[in-house]
């Protein structure tokens, strides 16, 4: 599979790398007309920041892409509750 990785984003969040980095999340940004799943990807950054990224598998396309989260996107993050399908959600509104 083939990577594409945008440029990096650092972003305060109310939660840490060790909870988010590999745990699963849906998410959800009209916006932008994205929605689906993936997994989190976390870089620590300078001074507490965290560059926070989905990672998306494209089935049709072979390949993985991430989609790094402004600021905005970072304040959506929630952690969901036991049981769920996913660790995580991140939805716009």
């Amino acid at each position: 599979m083939r990577h594409r990785i945008e440029k990096l984003k650092c972003v305060e969040c109310k939660f840490t790398k060790d909870e988010l980095d590999g745990k699963s999340v849906e998410f959800r940004f009209p916006v932008n007309n994205m929605r689906g799943n993936g997994e989190f990807s976390v870089e620590e950054c300078d001074k507490g920041l965290l560059s926070i990224a989905i990672e998306v598998v494209d089935q049709h396309k072979q390949e993985i892409f991430g989609i790094y989260l402004y600021q905005m996107m970072a304040y959506l993050i929630e952690r969901n509750l036991p049981g769920s399908r996913f660790d995580f959600r991140c939805f716009q509104k």
